[in-house]
Order: structure tokens, then C-alpha cells, then sequence
């Protein structure tokens, strides 16, 4: 029986052994297989962090490119502003050398008006048409 119950030990330590080599491989292909999911993923990792980087970088870009552009617009607002009231006051000199103009033609009217009554009056003396041309000059 002892050799019997060697045989059987000897059996069942060789299924062991065969069982044990067999988890052998198998997790050596299993720790294989993740060293080179965990190298892909340590790849896609540092290819994900570079363009995080390149993506920071353009946004840092982006934001001083707003800023120039918030004062550029700022700027061009105040120029705007100042044109506007610097076409206010144009506007307004404008009207009141129109006003002055409209007053002074009324003016050069009435006095031509009573140069040609004086000319057309029938009590008035003659005169050449040279003296009342001068006289003309003379007031405008």
C-alpha cells in the first residue's frame, strides 16, 4: 500500500506541478498582456498630457490676443467718441456760420435794395452806373 499510496502522491504532486505550470503560463501571458496595455496606456498618457500642454499654450495665446483686442476695441470706442463730439461741434459751427451767412446776405439785400431805390427814384440826381458800383463795393 505504501507503494501505492507513493504512486498516488507521486501522481498527484505531477498534476500539481502540471496544474501549477499551467497558472505559470497563464499568468505570465496575463502579466505580459498588461505590461503592454500599461506601456500603451503610459503612452497615450504622456501624448494626452503634450497636448494638454500645446492646448494651455494656445489658450494662453488666445487670452493675451483678447486682451489686445478688449483694448484695441476700448481705444477705437474712445476715438469713436471723440469723433462723434468733434462732429457735434463741426456741426454746430457749421450751423452758426450758416446763421451768420443767412444774416449778412439779408444784410448785402437790404442795402442793395436801397441802392436800387435811390436809383430808380425819379428825384434822385443821375449817376453813373461806375459811382453806384463803387458805392456798392464799398459797403460789402
Amino acid at each position: 500500500m505504501t507503494e501505492i499510496t507513493g504512486r498516488l502522491a507521486a501522481i498527484a504532486a505531477g498534476i500539481a506541478a502540471i496544474a501549477f505550470a499551467a497558472l505559470s503560463v497563464w499568468s505570465y501571458v496575463e502579466l505580459r498582456a498588461l505590461r503592454t496595455e500599461h506601456t500603451d496606456t503610459e503612452r497615450q498618457l504622456a501624448t494626452k498630457t503634450e497636448s494638454n500642454g500645446v492646448l494651455k499654450s494656445q489658450l494662453a495665446t488666445s487670452q493675451a490676443d483678447l486682451a489686445v483686442m478688449t483694448d484695441a476695441a476700448g481705444k477705437s470706442s474712445a476715438s469713436v467718441v471723440l469723433f462723434a463730439s468733434q462732429v457735434s461741434a463741426a456741426q454746430a459751427a457749421a450751423r452758426e456760420a450758416k446763421a451768420r451767412a443767412v444774416q449778412q446776405s439779408a444784410g448785402y439785400q437790404k442795402q442793395i435794395d436801397v441802392l436800387t431805390e435811390r436809383i430808380d427814384h425819379p428825384s434822385n440826381q443821375p449817376e453813373t452806373c461806375d459811382a453806384v458800383l463803387d458805392r456798392l463795393r464799398s459797403t460789402l
